[in-house]
C-alpha cells in the first residue's frame, strides 16, 4: 500500500496530514495521549507507520537527507540506515527517526 493513496479505492487521502502527523507522532502522541485516532473500516486502528512501516522508510529516509550535511545526527541517521536495510527491522529503524529531534518539528520546540 502507498503512503501517497488508498489503494482500495483509488481515492487520494490527506497525505499532507498524514505525514504531519508521522513526523511529529511521539511529540503529538505525548501532548494529546489517545486523543488521536485511526479509523479504517469504521474501527479504530494503529497508525500505518505501526501496522506496515516499511513504506514509510523511504519517506523517513528523504527527511534524514535534509540532516546528512550535518555532522550533528550522523551517528543516528548511520543507525537508521543499518535498522531500515535489515529485513524486519522497519519498526526499529522508525524508533530511531522518531529520536532525531530535527526529524519532528514538535519535539525541537519541546
Amino acid at each position: 500500500m502507498s503512503i501517497f493513496k488508498d489503494d482500495r479505492k483509488g481515492k487520494p487521502i490527506t497525505t499532507s496530514e498524514l505525514r504531519y502527523l508521522f513526523r511529529t507522532w511521539h511529540a503529538n502522541k505525548k501532548l494529546h495521549g489517545t486523543r488521536i485516532l485511526f479509523y479504517r473500516d469504521q474501527k479504530i486502528v494503529d497508525p500505518l507507520w505501526v501496522t506496515d512501516p516499511a513504506p514509510w522508510i523511504p519517506y523517513a529516509r528523504k527527511r534524514l537527507e535534509k540532516l546528512s550535511k550535518s555532522t550533528t545526527y550522523q551517528k543516528q541517521i548511520e543507525e537508521f540506515e543499518k535498522l531500515a536495510n535489515a529485513t524486519g527491522s522497519e519498526a526499529r529503524a522508525l524508533e530511531m527517526f522518531f529520536t532525531i529531534p530535527n526529524c519532528n518539528p514538535i519535539l525541537e520546540q519541546l
